[in-house]
């Protein structure tokens, strides 16, 4: 019996538990070199990817939930954000489609506004106690199923006071929500005190849909889409007008022709985060 290894193994040793062994480790430090080499010669960017180069933008419909004609914006088949009012008589049921539908859901909590308009069912007002505040929460957030996170309905005058902001931010932490501020005023704290609280956060860049004629939505639409490609991303709300929905059935196809991927609020998120408090 003839040895690879020749003259340097005794002939006692062929077939011996030591050559065996002697054997073995040969080719495990074989591979070893050899998965080292070519971990060596691959590109850094392989082994640490960058994050996406294409822009994102999230949109986001709000005050969803008051009429059957809402549903139709769970039926599409867009990655839209759904943002539905507590306590409404179709929220339930435009949640569960939206989330059968791969569409991720928020809540949108009503809050104090500095105009006196009237207040929705479950509206966080400047004048409660921490514990008042924390029950209306709870119950609004368990009017809606398959949340995944809130923006502000209305607002101007809550959003601009911290206490009260950090009273949210400790609940959504506790229940693993994301914030979204929808800058309902210029003075809002809501979004830094998100942020120092740990959340995953953003901010809305757009309305869409203030005004309803072609030219306005064109406008912003187009706004938004400016302003993803400066900046990587951004956030549009609108509100489930008919003419809304018909204008996105329209114009949602320029966003691919453009370069930009229409992605759910928290992918967005969670993609850019690292600058979403600078970028804007």
């Amino acid at each position: 019996m003839k040895s690879s290894f020749g003259n340097f193994i005794p002939q006692s040793l062929y077939m011996t538990p030591i050559l065996i062994l002697l054997l073995r480790l040969f080719s495990l430090l074989a591979v070893y070199i050899l998965s080292l080499s070519q971990l060596s010669a691959q590109p850094l960017s392989s082994t640490y990817p960058e994050h996406s180069k294409t822009p994102l933008l999230a949109i986001v419909v709000d005050d969803l939930g008051n009429k059957s004609a809402d549903l139709e914006f769970a039926k599409q088949h867009w990655p839209l954000t759904l943002s539905v009012l507590p306590f409404t008589p179709y929220g339930k049921q435009l949640a569960t489609l939206a989330h059968n539908n791969n569409k991720q859901v928020m809540l949108h909590m009503p809050m104090q506004s500095i105009s006196p308009l009237p207040l929705h069912p479950g509206t966080l007002t400047l004048d409660m106690t921490h514990h008042e505040f924390d029950q209306v929460m709870i119950k609004s957030l368990a009017s809606i199923p398959f949340i995944e996170g809130i923006n502000n309905h209305q607002g101007s005058l809550l959003t601009r006071h911290s206490g009260h902001m950090k009273w949210l931010m400790t609940l959504l932490k506790k229940q693993q929500l994301f914030f979204l501020d929808s800058r309902t005023h210029a003075a809002t704290v809501a979004e830094e005190l998100a942020r120092d609280s740990g959340l995953l956060t953003g901010r809305r860049h757009v309305f869409l849909d203030n005004s309803l004629d072609s030219e306005s939505l064109n406008r912003q639409f187009n706004h938004a889409i400016k302003l993803a490609k400066k900046k990587q991303f951004a956030v549009a709300i609108c509100h489930p007008h008919k003419e809304t929905l018909q204008f996105l059935k329209q114009n949602l196809f320029q966003l691919q022709e453009q370069g930009i991927k229409l992605v759910r609020l928290s992918d967005l998120l969670l993609e850019k985060n690292h600058v979403v408090a600078k970028a804007f």
